[in-house]
């Protein structure tokens, strides 16, 4: 092109060396417990439960193109004739090294380091967890005793998650993710029962109900009421009928409702047609409340005395 004039050029740089990450995800977990008796056949039981996750994500070869961009603007100094970065000519000292964009092999070493750089993202989430519990047998009926459980539950989730400086200003080619830190806790009740109401009849082997409640207060989305009702019922020794009925919750996890936005490059398949390198960005919603679904099962299992075991 003659000076003044513009064109548009494009290439695929084989040179680069394709990014690699390298993923590190430590954890552990502390526990510790109590349990015993109250009598009458009462007992009880106590934990609380310690975890930590830190999970490090590092990727290496990673285009900074802001740094790119400076490196394809080179010009000749006119002081010494060299091929330098149009930068430089104003600040000497910015460390820019130019970078050959024609022909196979042409970019520098030099070049690609000054232009890439290393991404990195730690996220570090921690779990306290406490229960308590009471089961029993309170009473009887004609076909066997009547099993009772209750309990407390407490826990609480915190996340943190921090990047290199570079990454919130969105020049990295890829995202590793952003900063973030979120945290919610969540006090439960629960009580649960299970009633035989047959026994070693004609019709019934054995025949049995059981239900359960739970109510869960979460920091962040108030209470919510789940339950369980169900039965099993043995028409003859060795066949076992099972059946139950709940309505479920799930709550959204921290990061699901607290995660920087984080793009990234996928293949997208629409009406049979596939479309590369499509830019995807994900990212929390503060705005999630907790799913609600009911669900209903049934089972059988036949466990015959002529196959023991």
């Amino acid at each position: 092109a003659q000076p003044g004039q513009t064109f548009t050029h494009g290439r695929v740089a084989y040179e680069n060396q394709q990014p690699r990450t390298r993923i590190t995800d430590t954890a552990y977990t502390v526990s510790t417990g109590l349990q015993g008796k109250l009598g009458d056949g009462w007992t009880w039981d106590a934990s609380y439960t310690y975890g930590h996750n830190q999970f490090y994500r590092e990727t290496f070869n990673m285009r900074n193109r802001a740094l790119y961009a400076l490196a394809a603007d080179a010009v000749i100094n006119p002081a010494n004739g060299q091929v330098v970065c149009r930068s430089t000519l104003t600040s000497p000292t910015n460390g820019c090294v130019p970078v050959n964009l024609f022909g196979e092999g042409s970019p520098s070493a030099q070049a690609f380091a000054y232009y890439t750089g290393t991404a990195w993202a730690k996220l570090n989430y921690q779990q306290h967890a406490a229960q308590f519990n009471v089961q029993g047998e309170p009473f009887r009926t004609w076909a066997g005793p009547v099993s009772i459980a209750a309990g407390l539950e407490y826990r609480h989730e915190r996340a943190d998650a921090t990047v290199d400086a570079i990454t919130p200003t969105n020049v990295w080619d890829l995202s590793v993710g952003g900063a973030f830190k979120g945290s919610f806790n969540v006090k439960e009740g629960y009580f649960e029962a299970t009633v035989p109401l047959a026994k070693d009849l004609p019709f019934a082997h054995s025949l049995t109900f059981n239900g359960a409640i739970r109510y869960a207060d979460y920091s962040g989305f108030g209470g919510a009421t789940t339950w369980k009702i169900g039965g099993t019922w043995e028409p003859v020794d060795g066949v076992l009928l099972r059946g139950a009925h709940s309505l479920d919750i799930r709550a959204p996890t921290i990061y699901e409702t607290s995660a920087a936005p984080a793009t990234s490059l996928n293949n997208v398949l629409y009406n049979n047609v596939t479309y590369p390198g499509v830019l995807i960005e994900n990212a929390g919603n503060p705005n999630l409340q907790p799913e609600q679904w009911k669900t209903t099962t049934f089972g059988v299992a036949f466990t015959p005395r002529f196959l023991p075991g």
